[in-house]
């Protein structure tokens, strides 16, 4: 599958590498491709990354997580409690925009130190452990004219 064009409203293209891998491995699946792990910055990004891959009840689930999303927020600071320091992002963006499903970030498994997005087919964002293996959601923000041409149709 190919990037999905979102510049004129994010500024960004993104693919979702669906060979589920945890955390770590969907940092270096997007850095093979040129990408880094997305920085969700709005509620319609959110909702245009979800649309790329559409989880389920079934495949985000207690017993799946193969169709959750990896996004790059991560819990900087693990000692302080589940809900404190979310505030850091793979890509090293500074977005604020969070959308916590209640009663998240929780730690419910322990140590749930990165976000996935899609559990039981929502479009909330769940702390999960990041060895759990899920889809890599990966942005682009294109930076050159080359990068600009290769993303665009013929």
């Amino acid at each position: 599958v190919g990037w999905h064009d979102g510049r004129a409203a994010t500024g960004k293209c993104y693919k979702v590498l669906d060979t589920p891998s945890p955390g770590a491995g969907c940092m270096g699946a997007c850095a093979a491709v040129g990408a880094a792990l997305a920085c969700v910055g709005s509620e319609a990004e959110n909702r245009l990354l979800v649309s790329l891959q559409p989880p389920t009840p079934t495949s985000c689930s207690f017993s799946d997580q193969t169709g959750c999303l990896w996004i790059g927020l991560y819990q900087s600071i693990t000692t302080a409690g589940s809900a404190a320091h979310w505030d850091s992002w793979r890509s090293g963006c500074n977005s604020a925009f969070r959308k916590w499903a209640p009663g998240e970030p929780n730690d419910y498994v322990g140590s749930e130190d990165c976000t996935a997005v899609g559990f039981t087919g929502s479009t909330s964002w769940y702390d999960a452990p990041c060895g759990m293996m899920s889809s890599c959601a990966c942005e682009l923000v294109p930076s050159s004219q080359r990068e600009e041409a290769a993303l665009s149709p013929p």
